[in-house]
């Protein structure tokens, strides 16, 4: 399956911002597909530090 049909929750620190695919969240945000994308990537984990006020993009099942 693609990134594009997983969904994911968007948070910000430990507040949920939105969740579903990326194309929604993109739509209820107003973020670029592309920074939602490279948010879901490892490298993109490594380079945060942990913060209250950090955007994570979180894989749901």
């Amino acid at each position: 399956m693609s990134k594009m049909r997983k969904v994911y929750a968007l948070y910000k620190g430990e507040n949920l911002i939105a969740d579903g695919t990326i194309q929604e969240i993109h739509e209820r945000t107003g973020k670029k597909v592309d920074t939602l994308l490279f948010m879901t990537c490892p490298v993109y984990k490594k380079r945060i530090k942990s913060g209250k006020n950090r955007l994570t993009m979180t894989e749901l099942e």
